[in-house]
């Protein structure tokens, strides 16, 4: 690509076509067929391209494995607009979002309060630099999870005692937990690799463009 004979000074990767009306809807877009082809090429911008500060191919479908293979040059990233394979329904999509907004918030709130712990680094023992946006995504995930077992024990129908004579009553078996890989999901994995960009402000990933 003619790309990488600037990718040290190259800042904006984007399409542009004032009719896709991608940026306006909730419903989720079919990604276009050709540009899957070139998401591995795309990718090696983003891995040998410090400056990129805008990322926008709406029509791109990238795929996650790939994307966690290697790490992005680009540590000043901004905006970021495409689709990720298995995001494909509005609502995992706006739960990846939150995800991510939830995760900048406590990065934000855990940075000043380094800053004003007279100099020393605030839980030593357990926050990295580098795994920061690791524990940031935990956290969300924990504290929305926490609530989760009172919200079923609410959620269950009160019974009467069962006579003697009858058999106990057993519960159906829970859905299927959808497949995960190193234990997160795909949305917490996607959220995770967002949180790596600590000036990212605009994402878009399939519906309406978020702004943290």
């Amino acid at each position: 690509m003619a790309a990488t004979h600037h990718r040290k000074s190259l800042e904006v990767i984007m399409t542009f076509d004032p009719c896709n009306g991608f940026y306006d809807g909730d419903l989720v877009p079919e990604p276009i067929e050709y540009v899957w082809e070139t998401d591995v090429a795309v990718q090696q911008l983003l891995h040998t391209c410090p400056c990129v500060k805008e990322f926008q191919l709406p029509e791109l479908e990238m795929d996650l494995d790939e994307v966690e293979k290697a790490k992005w040059a680009c540590k000043n990233l901004e905006v970021f607009c495409a689709r990720i394979r298995g995001l494909d329904t509005k609502e995992k999509i706006t739960r990846t979002l939150q995800l991510w907004i939830e995760g900048k918030s406590k990065k934000k709130k855990r940075k000043k309060r380094r800053l004003t712990d007279n100099g020393e680094m605030w839980r030593r023992d357990l926050v990295d630099s580098k795994d920061v946006e690791i524990f940031a995504v935990a956290e969300a995930v924990a504290e929305a999870e926490a609530s989760l077992p009172l919200v079923q024990a609410l959620a269950q129908p009160l019974t009467q005692p069962s006579p003697v004579s009858q058999p106990p009553h057993i519960p159906p078996p829970p859905p299927p937990v959808p497949a995960v890989k190193g234990g997160l999901s795909i949305e917490e994995r996607v959220a995770r690799h967002l949180l790596r960009f600590d000036e990212l402000k605009e994402v878009w990933l399939g519906t309406k463009v978020w702004i943290a």
